[in-house]
């Protein structure tokens, strides 16, 4: 096929199907360099609503607060987000109650999860300008876990005590906040309802294989 100069259109046609067919290999190599580190970490896909764990599961006689998509710092790579926040009743003397808010985002690949998890995610660094956060030791938390955080808010009143706990945890392409928020005064360890409801977490979030 000639042009009205007698020129042959081909060659061009073919250079540029070369370059469009050389930009969309390079594109594929990235992608693939950009996740293949943490490949092995992929975790099933499934809604982050259906993540979240029902109640705090001490038997104790807890009420849903809020169920839905939390208005969160948003965060580069976010595919999904659901979030609970229960209450366990008022207490008659003080007047308020304790308190537990448990957040699941699944992230666009385990890299980007992996990013925001040591990037500016985890809730207790979100809040160090409100508190006195301290880093501690997760233990036996989570243990299904990829990578994990435990963290409290020092009250300044008694040595080594707490008045608010933070749990972070990443599973794959999942992270998952957990803020608890206890009844009464400072206390040097967590309260047996905050393991209870990280165990179930864990256990949810196991579920979608490894």
């Amino acid at each position: 096929m000639s042009s009205p100069t007698g020129r042959r259109l081909w060659p061009r046609r073919r250079s540029a199907r070369w370059l469009l067919g050389s930009v969309a290999a390079v594109v594929v190599a990235a992608v693939a360099v950009w996740n293949l580190p943490l490949a092995g970490q992929w975790r099933e896909d499934r809604p982050a609503r259906t993540l979240v764990i029902d109640d705090p599961g001490d038997g104790r006689d807890w009420r849903v607060l809020g169920d839905g998509e939390p208005r969160s710092p948003s965060i580069r790579g976010l595919d999904q987000r659901w979030g609970r926040t229960w209450q366990q009743g008022l207490h008659s003397n003080e007047g308020y109650a304790d308190q537990l808010s448990v957040r699941v985002d699944r992230l666009e690949s385990p890299t980007w999860a992996w990013l925001v998890f040591r990037g500016g995610g985890d809730p207790a660094e979100r809040d160090s300008k409100l508190y006195d956060v301290a880093e501690l030791d997760p233990g036996a938390l989570a243990p299904h876990a990829d990578e994990r955080r435990f963290s409290c808010a020092r009250s300044g009143v008694v040595d080594g005590a707490c008045t608010r706990w933070w749990v972070w945890l990443r599973y794959g392409q999942y992270l998952v906040e957990l803020e608890a928020v206890p009844v009464g005064d400072p206390a040097t360890a967590a309260p047996a309802w905050v393991g209870t409801a990280v165990a179930g977490l864990d256990r949810s979030l196991s579920a979608t294989g490894g």
